[in-house]
């Protein structure tokens, strides 16, 4: 029977690594802190204007079920229900979920900073 090689490419296992690290954990918890302010301090109409990003759009011309998310998270931000309905129904599904998937992403890695805070300061003494 042949043998099964699997390759996993030196850049994901850095990266890999970089997350783990001291400084790739600090990063992480700045994004997963900054990014939701930033959707809360950018106005609603922020992605209303450009070119689509879908491919699939791009591509067929067609709107795909994803499209219009963006907006509609923007809208729902900012407490405008009727306009985030508008953007996209899925809208009211995948933000409350993207918000639990967030909030458990930010307890693993605040634990993560904790714990090379005390590390750091048990260290000091």
């Amino acid at each position: 029977m042949p043998e099964i090689v699997v390759l996993v490419p030196k850049q994901a296992y850095s990266m890999r690594r970089f997350f783990e690290s001291r400084a790739g954990i600090i990063l992480l918890f700045t994004v997963l802190t900054v990014l939701p302010i930033l959707v809360f301090v950018l106005p609603k109409t922020f992605f209303d204007s450009g070119p689509p990003l879908c491919v699939y759009t791009i591509v067929s011309g067609v709107e795909c079920p994803g499209c219009g998310l963006t907006r509609g998270t923007m809208r729902l931000s900012h407490f405008d229900f009727a306009g985030a309905w508008e953007m996209n129904k899925l809208t009211f599904v995948v933000v409350p979920l993207l918000g639990i998937w967030w909030i458990r992403q930010w307890i693993i890695v605040f634990k993560k900073v904790k714990t090379f805070s005390n590390k750091t300061s048990s260290n000091t003494q």
